[in-house]
């Protein structure tokens, strides 16, 4: 039953392919004097980014543009590494409740409790990696709504193409 209800949530949080077009488009937009990215290309960056949210794939765009790179149009590389590299930290937080490590992070620590805090130190050690997956996607999740949440709402608007003003 745990895994049916794991499944649901990473089907809830994968970007579709509404939300990925958007996603190439905000690219294209930022570098409209470089080449195009091709159908080969975009099919990919969809390959390779379509596991992760669009909250996610903005967050480690927005991380590529701020390098020395960032100049230039990313490749799937560039993404990607900023996706990982988030992933692992967040791993090894969730690892580090089991090894009794004072966790300074709120959000961790909020999600850990939801998940089950303690009692789950019991759990079998397939049990306890499905529960990391989970809490590595919920954490990433609410760091995505708390970047997102915090652009204005011009640039919100502007990214999602949401013609709604409220």
């Amino acid at each position: 039953m745990e895994s049916t209800d794991y499944g649901f949530i990473q089907q809830l949080v994968r970007m579709n392919q509404k939300e990925f077009s958007a996603f190439m488009d905000v690219i294209e937009n930022t570098y409209p004097k470089q080449a195009k990215i091709n159908n080969v290309q975009r099919g990919m960056f969809w390959l390779s980014l379509q596991k992760y949210t669009l909250d996610d794939c903005m967050s480690a765009f927005l991380l590529h543009c701020e390098t020395t790179d960032g100049e230039w149009k990313p490749q799937i590389c560039h993404l990607t590494k900023f996706l990982k590299t988030s992933e692992e930290s967040i791993r090894n937080m969730f690892n580090d409740f089991f090894r009794r490590k004072d966790v300074k992070d709120e959000k961790a620590v909020a999600i850990y409790n939801r998940l089950g805090g303690l009692e789950m130190h019991k759990l079998p050690e397939y049990q306890t990696k499905k529960l990391e997956d989970k809490f590595v996607q919920l954490y990433l999740e609410e760091g995505s709504r708390e970047t997102f949440a915090a652009l204005p709402k011009k640039l919100k608007t502007k990214l999602i193409g949401n013609e709604n003003n409220d």
